[in-house]
């Protein structure tokens, strides 16, 4: 009985410690990990996107997550660039016009592309064509998280334990108060032993 009762605090003191490890790392996400389409809720989120190019900055952007699959819809500081390929300048050479990505203007007269996007936080080679002197550059993006909010990330594994109102979080929260309840009886039947001896 006491090996019982030993084992059991060793058992609520190891998954407290994993919950309380899984729910600090949980609030402090990453924003240097790769994140991909199946790790966000659908649905609209503006983003910050950083340039490598300060020429080709990005004024606004808003992400797009949906079936499956991200697309972005760029606003850009500059007029010069027509339009844009999802590779490098030399990929864009060889390729065919259906292959490029068209501005098109705001509501305010900017231009926007509207690009598909691999991964967050992850740099994405593009190339961009300057109608002044018909050239293909190199740019890279990266299209960050930080401004995406934290409820917008669908949690796996041990973190999906402590997704904010879900079945799973009560269960464990019963499960750690049954096992508490369990150590307490254990060591009483254990203290009652010693005492009728």
């Amino acid at each position: 009985m006491k090996r019982m009762a030993a084992l059991l605090i060793v058992m609520l003191i190891a998954i407290s410690g994993t919950c309380f490890t899984a729910s600090a790392s949980a609030n402090k996400r990453s924003t240097k990990k790769p994140y991909y389409a199946e790790s966000i809720k659908p649905g609209r989120y503006n983003i910050n996107v950083t340039s490598n190019w300060a020429l080709f900055k990005i004024e606004a952007c808003e992400l797009l997550v949906e079936d499956g699959k991200m697309t972005a819809e760029m606003t850009v500081n500059t007029k010069e660039y027509s339009k844009m390929y999802m590779g490098t300048y030399q990929e864009a050479e060889r390729a065919f016009e259906h292959d490029f990505i068209i501005y098109h203007e705001t509501s305010d007269g900017k231009y926007a592309f509207t690009v598909p996007v691999e991964a967050l936080n992850k740099e994405i080679a593009c190339a961009v064509y300057k109608d002044e002197k018909q050239l293909w550059y190199d740019r890279t993006l990266v299209f960050k998280t930080d401004a995406i909010p934290e409820s917008a990330f669908i949690r796996t594994g041990i973190f999906a334990l402590f997704q904010k109102g879900t079945t799973t979080y009560i269960v464990l929260v019963v499960v750690l108060f049954l096992l508490l309840v369990g150590v307490r009886v254990l060591l009483r039947l254990y203290m009652h032993k010693l005492r009728t001896r």
